[in-house]
C-alpha cells in the first residue's frame, strides 16, 4: 500500500479511491495506514479530490494527513 504511493507510477485517482475504500476497513491499522497514504498522495502527485477526501479524513480525525495535504497542496496556506 505504502509503495503504491511513494514510488509512483501508478494512476493517482486510482490510489484515492483505494486508500478512501480502506478507511472503511475494520482493521485500525489498515485505517490509519489509509489515511498517511492519502496524504502522502498529496506530497508525491499535488494533487488529490479534496472535495471528497478532506471530509473522510475529518471524520476519521487523521489530523496528519490534513497537515500533509494542507502543506502539499497548499504551502501558503498550511504554515
Amino acid at each position: 500500500m505504502v509503495g503504491a504511493v511513494l514510488h509512483g507510477g501508478e494512476d493517482w485517482q486510482e490510489l484515492q479511491e483505494l486508500y478512501l475504500g480502506l478507511l472503511e476497513h475494520e482493521d485500525r491499522q489498515v485505517r490509519i495506514l489509509a489515511a498517511t497514504c492519502l496524504g502522502q498522495l498529496a506530497r508525491v502527485y499535488g494533487q488529490l479530490d479534496e472535495d471528497r477526501v478532506v471530509p473522510e479524513l475529518r471524520r476519521v480525525k487523521a489530523t496528519d494527513a490534513l497537515s500533509d495535504i494542507a502543506v502539499f497542496l497548499h504551502p501558503r496556506r498550511g504554515r
